[in-house]
């Protein structure tokens, strides 16, 4: 069996170093398990999350671009809620905290504040409106520190902290 080449590190400059795993193809049957932006558009899926045998992830779709959660089927494959009007929440990060989800979200009212969702529709809804200034906080570098959710946000006051 041949060698796999060795490992390479590189810097992120936000989480430190990391390690570049070398992968192997074992096979080429791949599946659509949804097409969540019908027609020859893309919904550009991104930022997925495994939490609690289930994958979170933000892609384009009718409603603009939201939080999809899925089991791995088509029919369990859907947004996890519709949170703005317009647009849809666009998160930028989503993390896995104990047996919630925290990711940040533009609802077109509040601006960019952070949300939380147990994995329902019902129970994904805005965390607090850091700013309620009217400016958005930005949640920024949404951490999992021993089940708490750490994360920088601008409160109008004190900058982000």
């Amino acid at each position: 069996m041949p060698r796999l080449p060795r490992r390479k590190s590189f810097r992120s400059l936000t989480r430190g170093f990391q390690q570049l795993e070398a992968r192997r193809l074992l096979t080429a049957d791949f599946e659509l398990i949804k097409d969540v932006a019908p027609g020859s558009s893309s919904s550009f899926p991104q930022l997925m999350v495994e939490h609690q045998n289930l994958l979170y992830f933000d892609a384009g779709g009718p409603l603009g671009r939201e939080v999809w959660v899925s089991d791995g089927t088509e029919d369990g494959t859907q947004i996890l809620k519709d949170g703005s009007p317009i647009g849809g929440l666009a998160p930028l990060e989503i993390v896995s905290v104990g047996d919630k989800l925290f990711f940040d979200g533009d609802d077109r009212s509040n601006g960019r504040e952070l949300w939380v969702s147990d994995g329902t529709e019902a129970g994904t809804m805005m965390v607090t409106n850091i700013n309620p200034d009217g400016a958005p906080s930005g949640p920024r570098e949404l951490t999992d520190l021993n089940g708490i959710v750490l994360f920088s946000a601008d409160d109008g006051i004190h900058g982000s902290e």
